[in-house]
């Protein structure tokens, strides 16, 4: 086998294999990296000759396999991982982060393996080379001496690292360690007022071999047990009596380590007593059932004094959570201070201070005199007001919110107050009475100075009767007052019109559309004193007026025997009724009729002859509207001859044809209409 090799101090070994025995052209690149055993190549025949050790950095080494054989080399596979430990460790029991940790040098991906005591603890595999250390936590162990050894080896399997061991070691050399608490918060003191509950000492022992602890009290054993690290062992420290304490405890563990702790509990009466503070409160001039009500907390309650101000009103002894109750009735107008001071058997002491202030809230009480009414131009009229109220001070009247006057007032006195007003209107007098808190009552009179007289009615209208289709039909009245209002108009008892009105204003109501009938128009006139005034007029509306006619047909003449003649009229009228229809001065028949449908009759099926047709058109009054029409039926003569004049005759030649079409009567007589004769 032949050998070419380029070699460099950094980067990637390639070397080219050929197989020198057949095909000593064909090379095959190899990455050098990827050798993981020896290997051996002779006689190299490309004559680079190396005569040098390489080393490269991933540990693969070339080299002559000697001087005598230069073409011979050897490739030494890199070496498998070398390991070193760090430096043995001692850690007591029970205590935490202890670690250990090796170095790594590792050329390719390498796995390993950590003992303790030859039982495999972890075993880890393909590592990449670039990691340089292992740490391994042995927290946890019991007191002894443990062997970690770390074994380490090519990912390839081969080539296993020199076993780097690091001895632990477990010790209990420390005494239990000890925290104190008091109510769940460090502390090695407790002071308490006497009587006060809820007091506790909790120890907080920790140790890796807890045995056994004893608690004191002032040298007397009050509790003893076993502990475990950690769980809180607790003592209540309640219900002692005035002095010093002090709690110790001792706590031992397994290997005979022992620790002790103290907490000092001083049980004094040094808190002041506790007082509620009632708020600052009124109360009105004269009620009665009103208190001041004090609780007050201490263990060892005294004395108590209550003072008005600056006099004392109270002096007492007193119970702790009992109510301190004082009665403050019957005092007048003002702010009074009420201060209670209390002690305890110990010298402490409280205050508190409540403000009462006595109010009169209550507004004077006030007579409501009627309205005064009277008539315009009167006087001499007045208003009295009579008012109360234990502290009386001032009054004001208005009229019309304008103020009036005012005056201090006397309680039970009358306030009287002239009418000054004469003239038409309502007027608005208004009292306001205050007392000395400024509480008030308010009264209010309505002077009306109302107009005696009625309003004037004179009628306009002297007509009485009035034509349906005049359109200008109008009633009038003529209305005076000194204060007019307004009006109303009644058709029949049903109001039909109203509005204001001045005074000597023309009031007129149109009566137009009205049918035919009676009908009683009344006006009512009020003014602003409500007095009413009224004038009535019984009106007819009548219908004189004849139908009117629209159109009428011409008269009209037809051969006997023909159809389709008619006799077409139009009327209108306001109150349509019936048509008669007679014939030569006989009567034929009637119907109703109306504005919108042509009265339409058929004059067909006569005789040869001369008809007058008269038409009497009514309406719902009897006027009637006549309009006559001539209908002339002629008869068919037997000649033709008179029927059509010599002109008609026609030149025919021979082959030709040529009509005449008109009406015919043949020589028996029979009509022929529209008849057609063809000329040869």
């Amino acid at each position: 086998m032949g050998i070419s090799c380029n070699f460099y101090k950094l980067g990637i070994f390639i070397i080219l294999i050929s197989s020198m025995l057949m095909y000593p052209s064909v090379l095959t690149p190899v990455e050098i990296s990827s050798v993981e055993n020896d290997i051996q190549i002779k006689e190299n025949k490309f004559g680079n000759i190396l005569n040098e050790r390489l080393i490269h950095e991933n540990g693969i080494i070339i080299e002559p396999q000697s001087s005598s054989k230069p073409n011979d080399i050897i490739i030494h596979a890199p070496p498998g991982p070398s390991v070193i430990g760090s430096s043995n460790i001692t850690y007591e029991i029970g205590s935490i982060n202890n670690e250990i940790s090796w170095t790594i040098d590792a050329k390719q991906n390498f796995n390993y393996e950590i003992f303790n005591n030859s039982i495999s603890q972890v075993n880890v595999t393909n590592l990449d080379k670039s990691i340089t250390s292992i740490t391994y936590n042995v927290d946890g162990l019991s007191i002894g001496i443990y062997n970690f050894t770390l074994i380490s080896w090519k990912t390839s399997g081969s080539d296993p690292s020199i076993p780097a061991s690091i001895f632990v070691t477990v010790t209990q050399d420390n005494p239990p360690t000890i925290q104190a608490l008091v109510n769940l918060v460090p502390s090695n003191l407790v002071v308490y007022e006497v009587g006060d509950t809820g007091y506790e000492i909790q120890w907080n022992i920790t140790d890796g071999s807890p045995a056994n602890y004893s608690i004191f009290n002032n040298s007397v054993e009050i509790d003893n047990g076993n502990w475990v690290s950690g769980v809180l062992v607790n003592v209540s420290v309640d219900g002692l009596g005035l002095g010093y304490y002090n709690f110790t405890i001792f706590a031992n563990d397994t290997s005979g380590n022992s620790q002790t702790n103290y907490v000092n509990v001083t049980v004094a009466n040094i808190i002041t007593p506790s007082i509620s503070s009632p708020i600052d409160f009124s109360y009105e001039e004269g009620s009665t059932g009103n208190f001041i009500n004090w609780t007050a907390t201490d263990n060892s309650p005294d004395k108590l004094m209550i003072f008005r101000n600056t006099t004392s009103i109270v002096n007492n002894t007193w119970v702790s959570n009992g109510i301190i109750s004082t009665n403050i009735d019957g005092y007048s107008l003002g702010v009074y201070n009420y201060t209670i001071y209390l002690n305890d058997t110990d010298g402490n002491e409280i205050i508190d201070t409540v403000f009462v202030t006595v109010v009169d809230t209550t507004p004077p009480n006030i007579n409501n005199p009627p309205d005064i009414p009277f008539a315009e131009g009167q006087s001499g009229f007045f208003i009295l007001w009579n008012a109360s109220d234990t502290h009386n001070f001032t009054y004001y009247v208005y009229l019309e919110n304008i103020p009036l006057t005012n005056a201090n007032w006397t309680s039970n006195e009358w306030i009287n107050i002239t009418i000054g007003e004469t003239t038409f209107g309502n007027y608005n007098y208004t009292i306001s009475v205050y007392d000395e808190s400024l509480n008030s009552a308010v009264d209010t009179v309505i002077v009306d100075i109302f107009d005696p007289n009625q309003p004037i009615v004179l009628g306009l209208t002297s007509k009485t009767t009035f034509e349906q289709e005049d359109a200008n039909n109008e009633l009038t009245w003529n209305l005076k007052d000194d204060n007019p209002d307004y009006y109303r108009i009644l058709r029949n008892g049903t109001q039909v019109q109203t509005n204001l009105w001045q005074s000597n204003d023309n009031v007129t109501i149109n009566i137009m559309d009205l049918v035919i009938g009676t009908y009683n128009y009344t006006i009512i006139a009020t003014d602003l004193s409500n007095n009413n005034a009224t004038m009535t007029l019984i009106i007819s509306v009548v219908d004189t007026t004849l139908p009117i006619l629209v159109s009428s047909p011409d008269d009209i003449s037809y051969y006997v025997n023909s159809t389709g003649n008619t006799l077409v009229w139009d009327f209108t009228d306001l109150n349509p009724d019936i048509y008669k229809i007679y014939v030569n001065s006989s009567f034929n028949f009637q119907n109703p009729w109306s504005n919108s449908v042509s009265i339409s009759i058929s004059v067909d099926n006569k005789d040869p002859g001369v008809y007058i047709y008269e038409i009497h058109v009514l309406d719902t009054s009897g006027n009637t509207h006549i309009d006559t029409v001539t209908v002339t039926v002629l008869s068919l003569q037997q000649t033709l001859q008179p029927l059509f004049s010599s002109d008609l005759f026609a030149s025919v030649h021979e082959g030709d044809v040529d009509t005449i079409t008109g009406i015919w009567e043949t020589v028996s007589n029979e009509v022929v209409l529209n008849g057609t004769i063809n000329l040869f």
